[in-house]
C-alpha cells in the first residue's frame, strides 16, 4: 500500500471514531492548558504509558512473549484526533485492542461498535513481498483536556523476534515505562541504547511468589519523535531497550535461543540451509561470462558486474522468507532478488568459477549494533565475501556501479560475520575517508557583459559517482537530457548549461567525468566604474542550518568532499581592486576552506567543503550554525574590478 493511500485511509478512520460528548471540567481544562503550553506543536499528549512484557511456555515447549501496551491520552485542543498503530507480522499477532473514555475521573470501556481498529498491510514500491502489517486505531477528542485510554495486547510467537522497544512515539509522553517480567525459567539480557543524558530511572523488583524478576525503565518528559529530513535511524538517536532471549528451561528440556554469537551464526546457517540452491543451472552462464577473461580479477569483475547490471533489487520481508536467501537459480531466472538472494546468486556464480566465496551478514551504518549483541537486529544486510589469495573482498551486488575493491559508505568500517563451515569469521570492511567521495569541479570563467560564461569539468568518485551513474542510467531515454541539466544546475534558473559531454556512465571501472559550457546570470553588478562579481556559485551546505525546533542529528548518509577550482579571467582594461580574505574552519567533523589569489590577469578561487563523517550531532548544532553562517558570508563575498 502506498504511503499516501495509507494516510488517506487513516484519516477516514479517524473521522469515523465516535466519542461521548465531552464537557470541560476545571481539572481537565487546567491539565489541557498546562500540557498545551508544554507541547505547543502537538494536538494530543500521552500522560502515562506502560509497555509490559510477560512470558510463557506453550504446549509445544516453545517460549513466547506477550506485549501489553497501556496508554492514557489527553487532548491539547478542541476537536482533534489521535491515530495510533501497533505493527505485527507472521511471527506475532494482535490479540486485542480496547478503548476507554475518561468520565468523572474514571475510565469507561468504549463499546466495540464505537471503537474502530482495522488492519492494513504495509508495503512500498521498494518491497516486493512482506508480512508487515499494522493495526490502526484511534480516538476523537471533542474538548481540550479530554482523556482517553487504550490497551493493546500482542503475542510474539518466537523470542528471536522480540528485539527493540522504544519509549517514544509520534506523540509526546509525560511518563513512559518499559517493563519486563522475567520468570526464573528464562535467562535474558536487557541492553540499553542511547540512555546517556536522558535521566531514565531503572528499577528491579523481585516477586518471590510468582518466581520472577521485574525490570522497569522509566523516561519522563519525552518529546514526540519528529520526521525530519536527513535524520538518522531512530535506533541511533532515541533511547530503547534491546531484549536478547538467551535460553529457557521448560519441564521437558533446556532450549538455547541466542545465548552467544555462536547461536546467532547457527541460526543463520540453519536459514541458509533452507535455501534450495541448484548452482549447476548457473554453470553455462558463468562459463560464458568469464570465457574471454584471462586474470582472476577480470573474471571476478565480470561476474560481480553481471549481477549488478542484470539483477534488480527488490526487498522480501515475509516471515522466514525474509531471512532465508532465495535460491540462486530462482534469482537468476526471475532477474530480481533482495540482498540475500543477490548475495546467494553471486556466491554460487563465484563458486562455479572456482573461487572461495562465502556469504556474509552485516549491519549497515544505519544501525548502532555489533556482534556483542546476539540478536537479529545486529544485521540488516547480506553480502558476498571473496577470499582471494591473501586478500578479502566484500561484494555487495545491490550497489549498482560500485567498482570491484571499493565499498559504499553504508558498509565501510562495519563488522561482518562470514560463514566458515561450522564456525564463522568476524571481519571489518575497510574504512575510507571523505577523499573516497571526492567531487572535483574545475571552472574557467570570463565576463561577457553582465553574464559569466565559461567551461566546466567535473570528476566524480565514490558515492558521488555511483549516485550520478544510477540516476542517469535508470532515467528514461527521453528524460536523460532533462535529468542531467537538473543535476548540473541544481534547478537554478540563473544557470544555463550546453555542450554536455560525459564519460561512459554505464562503466563500472571508468570514473564519471562531465564537461560542459556554462552561463551564469545575476552574478555581476556594476556601480560607477566598479564591477562586483560573484565567482563562487557553489553553495552546497549553507541550506543545512538547523532551525531551533530541529530534534534530530543531520545524517548525510555519506562522507562529503567537494573540491572547487575556479579561474576568472580579468577583462582587458580592468584591474583588480579587491579579493576576499582567506577563510578557513577546521572542526572535528568538518572542514571549510576558501581562498582567492591573484595570478597575473586571473583570479583563482579554491574552495573545499569536507564532512569527515557525514554526521552532524545535535549537541554540535550551535557551533555548526555559527560556522555555516560564516561559510555563507564567505561564499557570498564578491571580487571587485575597476576600469
Amino acid at each position: 500500500m502506498k504511503f499516501k493511500l495509507l494516510v488517506l485511509m487513516l484519516a477516514i478512520i479517524a473521522t469515523k471514531i465516535v466519542s461521548a460528548q465531552g464537557v470541560k471540567s476545571p481539572e481537565e481544562l487546567e491539565l489541557g492548558n498546562k500540557l498545551r503550553a508544554k507541547y505547543p506543536d502537538n494536538n494530543v499528549c500521552v500522560i502515562n504509558s506502560t509497555i509490559t512484557y510477560t512470558f510463557e511456555i506453550d504446549n509445544k515447549d516453545s517460549a513466547r512473549a506477550y506485549k501489553t501496551t497501556e496508554a492514557e491520552y489527553v487532548a491539547l485542543k478542541d476537536r482533534t484526533a489521535a491515530t495510533l498503530f501497533e505493527s505485527y507480522d507472521d511471527f506475532s499477532s494482535i490479540e486485542s485492542i480496547k478503548g476507554f473514555n475518561k468520565e468523572k475521573g474514571k475510565y469507561k470501556n468504549i463499546p466495540s461498535y464505537e471503537f474502530y481498529a482495522q488492519s492494513f498491510k504495509l508495503s512500498s514500491d521498494e518491497v516486493f513481498d512482506d508480512d508487515n502489517k499494522v493495526k490502526v486505531f484511534g480516538f476523537y477528542f471533542e474538548t481540550l483536556g479530554q482523556g482517553k485510554k487504550s490497551i493493546c495486547e500482542k503475542r510474539i510467537s518466537d523470542l528471536r523476534y522480540l528485539t527493540s522497544t522504544y519509549f517514544q512515539s509520534d506523540l509526546p509522553h509525560e511518563i513512559s515505562t518499559i517493563k519486563f517480567e522475567i520468570p526464573d525459567w528464562l535467562e535474558v539480557e536487557l541492553k540499553e541504547f542511547n540512555f546517556e543524558g536522558q535521566g531514565i530511572v531503572k528499577n528491579t523488583e523481585r516477586n518471590e511468589k510468582e518466581k520472577k524478576t521485574i525490570y522497569s525503565f522509566t523516561l519522563n518528559n519525552a518529546p514526540a519523535i519528529k520526521s525530519e529530513r536527513l535524520s538518522p535511524a531512530i535506533s541511533k538517536s532515541f533511547p530503547h531497550v534491546l531484549f536478547i532471549g538467551k535460553k529457557y528451561k521448560s519441564k521437558k528440556s533446556e532450549q538455547v535461543v541466542f545465548e552467544k554469537t555462536d547461536d546467532l551464526y547457527k541460526w543463520y546457517k540453519f536459514l541458509v540451509s533452507k535455501s534450495e540452491n541448484n548452482p549447476s543451472i548457473l554453470k553455462p552462464v558463468v562459463d560464458k561470462i568469464v570465457a574471454d577473461k584471462k586474470s582472476d580479477t577480470e573474471k571476478i569483475k565480470a561476474l560481480f558486474y553481471w549481477v549488478q547490471d542484470n539483477i534488480r533489487y527488490i526487498a522480501f520481508e515475509r516471515g522466514l522468507a525474509g531471512y532465508i536467501p532465495e535460491p540462486d537459480h530462482k534469482v537468476f531466472e526471475n532477474k530480481f532478488g533482495d540482498c540475500k538472494g543477490m548475495a546467494n546468486l553471486l556466491n554460487s556464480m563465484l563458486k562455479q568459477a572456482g573461487y572461495d566465496s562465502r556469504l556474509g551478514w552485516i549491519g549497515t551504518s544505519s544501525i548502532p549494533y555489533d556482534f556483542s549483541s546476539p540478536s537479529l537486529v545486529v544485521n540488516n544486510h547480506m553480502i558476498c565475501v571473496l577470499m582471494l589469495k591473501d586478500s578479502i573482498y566484500y561484494l555487495d551486488g545491490t550497489e549498482k556501479f560500485i567498482p570491484f575493491g571499493q565499498y559504499a559508505d553504508r558498509i565501510s568500517g562495519r563488522p561482518v560475520m562470514i560463514e566458515n563451515g561450522d564456525t564463522y569469521l568476524i571481519k571489518t570492511v575497510p574504512t575510507h575517508g571523505p577523499e573516497n567521495n571526492r567531487k572535483f569541479v574545475s571552472q574557467k570563467l570570463k565576463m561577457e557583459g553582465e553574464t559569466l560564461t565559461g567551461s566546466t569539468k567535473i570528476e566524480l568518485h565514490g558515492e558521488t559517482e555511483t549516485y550520478l551513474k544510477n540516476m542517469y542510467t535508470t532515467c528514461p531515454s527521453n528524460k536523460k537530457e532533462e535529468a542531467m541539466n537538473s543535476y548540473l544546475t541544481s534547478d537554478d534558473k540563473n544557470f544555463t548549461v550546453t555542450n554536455i559531454k560525459t564519460s561512459d556512465l554505464s562503466s563500472h571501472d571508468q570514473n564519471a567525468d562531465i564537461s560542459y559550457d556554462l552561463k551564469i546570470s545575476n552574478s555581476i553588478t556594476t556601480a560607477d566604474n566598479e564591477v562586483y562579481i560573484s565567482i563562487d556559485p557553489n553553495h552546497k551546505l549553507e541550506k543545512f542550518i538547523p532551525d531551533a525546533k530541529r530534534q534530530n542529528d543531520f545524517d548525510f548518509r555519506e562522507k562529503i568532499n567537494f573540491d572547487y577550482k575556479i579561474e576568472f579571467a580579468v577583462p582587458e582594461g580592468y584591474k583588480v581592486k579587491y579579493i576576499p580574505e582567506e577563510f578557513s574552519i577546521d572542526q572535528p567533523g568538518y572542514t571549510f576552506y576558501i581562498k582567492y589569489e591573484k595570478a597575473g590577469n586571473k583570479i583563482l578561487l579554491t574552495k573545499k567543503l569536507i564532512l569527515k563523517t557525514g554526521l552532524i550531532s545535535h549537541k554540535d548544532f550551535e557551533t555548526w550554525k555559527k560556522d555555516l553562517k560564516k561559510l555563507t558570508t564567505a561564499s557570498n563575498e564578491q571580487i571587485i574590478i575597476t576600469k
